[in-house]
């Protein structure tokens, strides 16, 4: 990439690098971590410079977790990467009854810095064992804190916090997103941890979204200018989950709203954020959602055409309440079934929401 722009894997291994030279206590676990284009290329040549801190570890996800947890509870910040969730639910025990309990049980003094990057499959080949998220598992856990970067930025901001965060946080990674470019230029504070950015002011119709749905979103607004669509992508969830009321407000000013959820819509994320904002307003006659039918994402591309939201759909459905007479042509072979190439640099925020993290 040019000096301006880093890819999504580029930015988690240049975050990666960052973290291990600010913190000398922090290492990496995974299996083919230190492989010279190792997990996917984001630990891509860290090997060669940090040596032993970067593990290799035998395919024994509950057993590597542990020693990671026991490392986090030991004045270590270890980061672990699973290549996918489902890979990670073998070491559920570890991440949901040890790391994210364990401050707690030992009266709030005694945390566990563990970080944990959890890969989720999207295109072509990963099928029903590699593509789900089981975000209800994650967001309803005390003691645990979400990141889910929806652009290289926000991969490289995230990334760089695991190795210094003092509490078990999951950064939830698209790999959908892998080949997508962004600006290198980060606009968060250092303080604080962002938990969601906003695109647009227009109050026609906002989108709410999250993760790789944020692109979809972008699609339609970039394709609609005089529209001026507003976009709310979620990226972090920690503390109490509780939704900002800023955001409520934004909400509540929009005539329609527009869910693109590319998970399980029942009982997941996105549903428990309306949930919460519903608890304030009511917003029972002005949303629309569009997310995957509830069953397993299949494997043949002939099936996954229609299974996540894409944004000529949601186009279409604008047209039916006239609010645009312009089609968008549907997707082509490579578009539905192979990584997004997008670049993100001149889709810019313009509202970054941030809260202090407990």
């Amino acid at each position: 990439m040019s000096e301006g722009k880093f890819k999504f894997i580029e930015a988690i291994a240049s975050a990666h690098r960052e973290g291990l030279i600010v913190n000398e206590n922090s290492l990496i676990l995974g299996l083919g971590v230190n492989y010279e284009n190792g997990a996917d290329g984001t630990t891509k040549g860290l090997a060669a410079e940090f040596g032993e801190r970067l593990m290799d570890v035998p395919v024994s996800e509950a057993a590597f977790t542990g020693m990671a947890v026991g490392m986090g509870n030991s004045g270590l910040n270890p980061v672990v990467h699973h290549g996918r969730v489902e890979f990670a639910l073998l070491a559920m025990d570890q991440i949901l009854t040890q790391a994210a309990k364990w401050n707690f049980m030992f009266g709030g003094d005694y945390p566990c810095s563990l970080g944990i990057r959890l890969n989720i499959g999207r295109q072509w080949g990963n099928g029903p064992q590699h593509t789900s998220s089981y975000s209800s598992l994650f967001l309803n856990t005390p003691g645990l804190n979400i990141f889910w970067p929806s652009r290289p930025s926000e991969a490289y901001y995230y990334t760089k916090r695991l190795h210094t965060l003092k509490n078990p946080t999951i950064s939830m990674e698209h790999r959908y997103l892998f080949g997508t470019s962004d600006s290198r230029e980060v606009k968060t504070t250092a303080k604080k941890i962002q938990t969601a950015c906003s695109y647009g002011s227009g109050e026609k119709v906002t989108v709410l979204t999250y993760g790789d749905g944020l692109i979809e979103a972008l699609r339609i607004r970039n394709h609609i200018p005089d529209l001026d669509i507003k976009i709310i992508c979620l990226t972090s969830f920690i503390n109490d989950r509780k939704i900002d009321f800023q955001l409520v407000d934004e909400i509540d000013r929009s005539e329609q709203i527009i869910v693109i959820d590319t998970a399980n819509y029942n009982y997941g994320l996105l549903q428990g954020t309306i949930g919460q904002i519903a608890q304030n307003i009511d917003v029972s006659k002005k949303l629309k959602i569009f997310s995957p039918p509830f069953a397993p994402c299949a494997t043949a591309p002939s099936l996954v055409k229609d299974y996540y939201p894409r944004a000529p759909e949601i186009v279409d459905y604008l047209i039916s309440l006239k609010l645009t007479k312009d089609p968008m042509k549907d997707y082509s072979f490579d578009e539905l079934h192979l990584p997004a190439n997008y670049d993100f640099s001149d889709d810019n925020p313009s509202k970054i929401f941030e809260s202090e993290l407990n």
